[in-house]
Parts: C-alpha cells; structure tokens; sequence
C-alpha cells in the first residue's frame, strides 16, 4: 500500500507546532508547511529524530501562485488528511484595521486555506480517495471583541465554506470537521499570530492575561494534548460519521450567559 500523507498547514505556529511533534510521534507521516523560508531548517533540526516521517514545504496562503505550485509538487504523493491550522490575526480596531491587512487576513485564513482545500479535494476525488480535513478555527468566529474584526470575520467565512464542502462531497468520501479553540494554557498567543516560530519552543505553564479563569466553567485552559487527541480521532477515520460539525474546546464558555469575554 502506498504511504498516506497528512498536511498540516501553519507548523511555524503554537498549535501547528505542538500538533506536528504530537502526530510523528505516532508514527504519521506529514507534510509540513510553513510561511517563511527561514523557519525551514529550525523546524526541519527539531523534527530530526522524525526525518524520514515529513517534508517541509513553503505554502504561502496569500498567494495563488503559491498554493497552486505547493499541489504540484505533491501531485503525485497520497493525501489522507488536511489539517488547516494556518492564520494570522489583527491587533488593531476598525477604525485603525487597514485594507491591506484586512485583505491578507482574509487570504490567508479564508481564501488561500479554501482555495487549498478546493484544490485537495479534487485531487482525492478524481483518485476515488477519501479525505479528512480539520480546520483550526476560534470562538471568535461567532462572538465579538476588540481588535479581532478581521480574524472573527475570516474564520466564520471558513466555518461556512466547510458546511458546504460536506453538503457537495460527503458522499465522495470528504470528511471536513471545524475546532474551535479558546485559551490555551502555555507559553502561546492563543488567538494564532505567526510572527515567529513560536510551536516549539519548550512548554511551559504560564498566566495567560487574554482570559479571566473565573469566567471559564471549567476553572482552567485548555492544554495542547486535548487538542491534539481529538484532531487525531478526527483523521482516524473511527469517526466519519461525525461530519460537517463545529466542535468548541473551550471548557464550557460558549454555553455561558452572559458568555465570555477576552477583554480584562
């Protein structure tokens, strides 16, 4: 049987990173992908033990030119999953927010990543393969905050484009699930800013100023594992019939009146 890879878009980030190291520890093999140039070798010489298990290709969403030249080069390589964890954010408030920002948040966390999917699911159709997709969203894709604007709005957009991709092609074998994070405890801006390589640097337990722990049912963060574990179940395929479904990891905020709040 040939080797099934499994894409993972936005390495270079926390949530990217933690996840890249936790699936070739079991053994996955991956493609890697990452903005920069410069973040190859760091990511490739802290992945070393995994080598023969990955590439790392550059795939800049932002780009039509990029995603397209990224499906030719694994044109030929079979793809069982796609993980779209790839994003940026905005720090300014709409007033302030300019056009080309917005527009790059946007490609970025909208355009290129479904214009990419578009492109992965023709391609496992045409090779009657099925094809399992998790995209990495937030909760502020369905409530408001200061100076998340553009973000809020690119991430619901991906929500939606991920509805239909089921509707359209479920019956062809395309499993596509959405996670939305909250906090997440450790050394990470939580909201997935990719400034630097940030997925791998050592972990550690540190106060997140973003979230107010008494407003969280759960009294606590989320930990990388738990995310980890449930992307995994995801891919597994022990869960396909879970489908066109909108899972919140979030230790009971959304379910919260009056909700929740990033705002101290």
């Amino acid at each position: 049987m040939n080797k099934k890879y499994i894409i993972l878009t936005g390495v270079a980030g926390n949530v990217g990173g933690q996840l890249a190291s936790f699936l070739l520890e079991r053994n996955y093999s991956m493609i890697l992908t990452v903005q920069k140039a410069e973040h190859v070798p760091l990511i490739a010489d802290h992945l070393k033990k995994f080598e023969n298990n990955f590439q790392i290709l550059v795939l800049d969403l932002s780009e039509q030119e990029s995603i397209e030249d990224f499906v030719e080069k694994i044109n030929d390589i079979g793809i069982s999953g796609l993980i779209n964890c790839a994003a940026c954010d905005n720090i300014d408030d709409i007033t302030t927010l300019s056009y080309e920002n917005m527009k790059n948040i946007m490609n970025i966390n909208y355009l290129g990543t479904s214009y990419l999917t578009k492109k992965l699911v023709q391609k496992n159709i045409l090779a009657e393969q099925p094809l399992h997709i998790v995209n990495i969203s937030s909760l502020l894709s369905i409530y408001g905050s200061h100076k998340s604007a553009a973000y809020s709005a690119s991430k619901a957009a991906l929500e939606a484009f991920s509805r239909n991709v089921v509707c359209e092609f479920a019956d062809k074998g395309i499993i596509c699930n959405t996670i939305r994070l909250a906090g997440i405890n450790g050394d990470v801006d939580i909201y997935g800013s990719q400034a630097e390589v940030k997925g791998f640097d050592k972990y550690k337990v540190k106060k997140n100023t973003k979230n107010e722990l008494s407003s969280i049912p759960n009294k606590r963060l989320a930990n990388f594992m738990e995310i980890n574990k449930l992307i995994e179940f995801l891919l597994s395929g022990k869960s396909d019939y879970i489908n066109g479904q909108v899972i919140n990891i979030d230790g009971g905020i959304s379910i919260k009146y009056p909700g929740y709040s990033i705002d101290n």
